[in-house]
Order: C-alpha cells, then structure tokens, then sequence
C-alpha cells in the first residue's frame, strides 16, 4: 500500500515520526505485496498428454502473489533456466495436457485474476501396428475419450508412450464378444508365460466412458478395487451386461477388418465357465508391434 504525502510539523511532539513509522507498516512492505499485471498470455499445446508451453508476458512476474494454474493442465512449473528462463516482465511456465482436451491458464496476483487463455488439443488417438505374420496384418486406429476418461486414457497413454505395449499380445479372443490383450508376452510352445509383464500401480475404474456398444475399447479388470493396469478389450459386438464394471475409455476408428481377422486366425480353444465363453489363444501370436500415440 502507497500514499502520496507532505510531511507537515505536528503541533504534538514526536506524532510526526510515529505517523510516518505508521504508514511504513502499512502492507507488509515485502515484494509479495507488490501486484503483477499481466499483457499477453500464450499456451503452445499440441496433443493430450504432452507437455505444453505457457509464455506470459507483463509486469512483476517474479513477485511471490503471482501463480498461475489450469484444471486441463497439471504439474504446472515455473521454468528457471534458458533459454526459457523466466523474470519479472516474461515468465514461462510448462505443465501436462489432462483432465480434458481443452481448458484455461488463469494468471493471479495476490489471489486476484491478473490474466488468462484459453487451449484446445485434438482427441487422443492412438495407433496399433498388429500382426500374426498370417491372415492379420494392419494398423488398429482408437479415439480416446479423454474429457469423459481422463484418468483411464492417461493411465493408457503412459503405457503406450512407454513403449509398454511393443510385443505384447492378443491373448483372449472370444468370437462374438470380445479380443483381449496388452498384457502378456509372446506364448512358448503354444502356451502363455506363467504371469503377464509387471505394470504400474493400478487405477480405479471409471464408469462415465459409456456403455460397451460395438468397437468400444475398454479396460479390464480382476474385480477388485483399483486392478485397471495394462489389458484392454475390443468389444465385438455391444455388450452391455458389462456396463459398470469396466472403463470404456474409446472407440476403434479405423481397422474393424483386422480386429475382425483376428476372430478366423488359428487359434487353441478352451472352455472358460467362469464367463461361460469359449476362449482362444490365436497361434501363432498375433502381436502389437508397435503402439504410437499418433494425435
């Protein structure tokens, strides 16, 4: 807090010097106090999931009552270091695309909105490169449902931007209902390693992704709390008596006639009475050879 004033010879000895001690106190007097304005704000964001960059231009940037902070954008970080590195007139902050595919930067000082922008990214998509060598071969295209998923689509994009997902295979195919992978290796002598590959913690499913209707891609499960890690299932028809108990997270855009040649592949059958389905093993492997985010 600032005041213009005249210093005026007080008629009570001493009230001169306690007024002006006074008015010194008046704000706390630290750098925290002073307020930041801010010009022009810029957020350079390409896709879900990645990191964006947010260039902010004005006055008293580097004040301790400036932040800046977004709901579509997590792990905001002021960034110190060039050639980004940020000072009192341009600041430069990045954080992760989340939560949904767009949103708002919102600058404050001191609590107060100082400045804000708006960003968009396009819907998540993904790429599976799949083969058996055989009868299926070709490029599975899925549209994730990030603004109604976000949890479950990161969870699926860091496997994927892992590089998690590059020779695993689809190791359940259910004619008429669904194919499974994501979780298992290449099978030895026609069988499957004795434990699929090790994975992140788990995650709680979400159930706002819909219903699990025809070329939905959904999550699975073991049915205990927070067991969503790796596996994913095409459903090959609509199967809604799944409904509430799995992610659906997305859809296949692109690619039915290879999810559907997974169904003729040759294949080790056997009789699963804890879903009443006849499971099938394709053999050989048909493999996911490579999983990219592509959008």
């Amino acid at each position: 807090m600032h005041f213009r004033f005249s210093l005026v010879r007080s008629a009570i000895p001493g009230a001169g010097v306690l007024g002006l001690l006074a008015l010194a106190a008046c704000g706390g007097g630290g750098a925290s106090a002073l307020a930041s304005t801010v010009s022009s704000m810029n957020v350079a964001a390409l896709k879900y999931g990645a990191t964006a960059l947010v260039t902010i231009n004005g006055t008293g940037l580097d004040s301790s009552g400036f932040a800046v902070s977004s709901s579509a954008c997590s792990n905001m970080t002021r960034l110190t270091t060039a050639p980004t590195a940020s000072t009192a007139t341009t600041a430069f902050y990045n954080c992760t695309v989340s939560g949904a595919t767009s949103g708002t930067v919102i600058a404050t000082s001191n609590g107060a909105t100082a400045g804000s922008q708006t960003f968009s990214v396009p819907e998540p998509q993904v790429t599976l490169n799949v083969t058996n060598t055989q009868g299926v071969n070709g490029q599975i295209v899925l549209a994730l449902s990030a603004d109604k998923t976000p949890l479950t689509v990161s969870n699926f994009l860091a496997y994927v931007n892992s590089g998690f997902y590059a020779g695993t295979i689809f190791h359940r195919v259910v004619q008429n209902f669904v194919v499974q992978g994501g979780g298992y290796t290449a099978t030895v002598n026609g069988q499957l390693p004795s434990s699929p590959k090790a994975t992140n913690a788990g995650i709680p499913v979400e159930t706002t992704g819909g219903s699990n209707l025809q070329w939905t891609i959904a999550m699975a499960n073991t049915g205990l709390p927070d067991s969503t890690t790796s596996q994913f299932y095409i459903n090959l028809q609509d199967n809604t008596q799944l409904d509430g108990s799995y992610s659906v997270f997305g859809t296949v855009t692109s690619g039915q006639t290879v999810v559907q040649a997974m169904t003729a592949a040759p294949a080790t059958c056997v009789n699963n009475p804890l879903d009443g389905t006849k499971d099938c093993l394709p053999q050989p492997d048909i493999t996911i050879t490579q999983a990219t985010q592509t959008q």
